[in-house]
């Protein structure tokens, strides 16, 4: 099932605030976040998880991942809405790509 037009822009606003502070995080600091960390909030009145992962992807980056989901009819969830970002020991920060958000999904 899709989200509404009003859903998405709400995630999207909310997605981008959350990862907008995780990426300001130093490497080292993104590096001992939790694997996932999760927490109900309320998207246009609907009950939604929030949830941020973690993962060390490689000696010198860190991605974090930040997604909207929300539970369905008979707990079958609706496609995700996310963002994420990769931070390097050298503190640079660029958008994870398409490929490494999917293998979040993992």
């Amino acid at each position: 099932m899709q989200h509404s037009s009003a859903y998405r822009q709400e995630s999207a606003s909310l997605l981008d605030s959350r990862l907008a502070k995780l990426a300001r995080l130093s490497y080292e600091k993104a590096c001992v976040l939790p694997e996932m960390k999760s927490e109900v909030v309320s998207v246009c009145g609907l009950k939604s998880s929030l949830v941020v992962y973690r993962q060390n992807t490689s000696p010198s980056e860190a991605m974090v991942v930040v997604r909207v989901e929300r539970q369905g009819f008979m707990g079958v969830f609706y496609t995700p809405i996310e963002r994420g970002a990769v931070i390097a020991r050298n503190g640079t920060v660029r958008q994870a790509t398409e490929a490494e958000l999917v293998a979040t999904l993992a």
